[in-house]
């Protein structure tokens, strides 16, 4: 019997084939994709709007990397050097973006920047762990590292949402629930502990800010969706 995940990675590759959208295209070392083999979203999704949005890297996300160092995970941070995400990981990451915008119809950016950087974060935190054995600690971590990369907290409340409403409710991997059951005392908690640790003296003045920051992204009010997603 099939996975979830599996099933949902063979309507990824039904929906490309629909589209007439190449499923198997060539990736280099660094996660780029080449011109001829970019997905263009503008022109899948009918638009004009100006600039033409397209799926142009299946990478981890270089943003992340700094962090990850800062964090002491120097192992996924691979030398601040961008690389392409594990064969897997890419196969979800153009499931998702097909389902994004030929099922839940969103803007062709909203695949690139929101749930494209969001994916991308994740999967640059798992990293060889295969998206179905994707735990608690993996999504902690990368919650902290969202949290850190942007100024503000919509990095994490991007996060929080894409393993709501696409992990959580696809069942795409075990532990997921667990871990929101109990994110607002772990990112009270841990993140002050984090900070405390990776901020040098003339820094610790922001200390406080950093730390309201993630609590307030933990506890954001943007509305979750759980409606299971049909191309039927």
């Amino acid at each position: 019997m099939r996975s979830e995940l599996e099933t949902f990675l063979d309507r990824g590759r039904e929906l490309a084939a629909a589209a007439e959208l190449p499923w198997n295209f060539p990736v280099t070392a660094e996660g780029k994709v080449d011109t001829a083999h970019q997905w263009n979203l503008s022109k899948l999704r009918g638009t004009t709007v100006k600039p033409v949005t397209r799926l142009s890297q299946v990478a981890t996300y270089g943003p992340s990397l700094p962090v990850l160092d800062r964090l002491g995970r120097a192992d996924l941070a691979n030398d601040g050097v961008v690389k392409a995400l594990p064969p897997r990981w890419q196969d979800l990451f153009k499931s998702m973006v097909l389902h994004d915008q030929l099922v839940k119809l969103n803007k062709p950016q909203n695949a690139i920047s929101n749930l494209g950087h969001a994916l991308r974060i994740l999967a640059t935190c798992a990293g060889e762990r295969d998206p179905s054995e994707l735990c608690a600690d993996d999504v902690q971590l990368a919650f902290n590292v969202a949290l850190l990369t942007g100024e503000s907290g919509k990095r994490g409340a991007t996060l929080k949402a894409l393993i709501s409403q696409w992990f959580d409710t696809y069942g795409r991997s075990r532990h997921i629930r667990e871990y929101f059951n109990r994110a607002e005392e772990l990112i009270g908690r841990r993140m002050r502990r984090t900070i405390d640790g990776l901020l040098t003296a003339p820094e610790r003045g922001q200390q406080h800010w950093v730390t309201c920051r993630a609590r307030s992204a933990s506890t954001s009010s943007t509305r979750i969706t759980t409606t299971a997603v049909s191309t039927d």
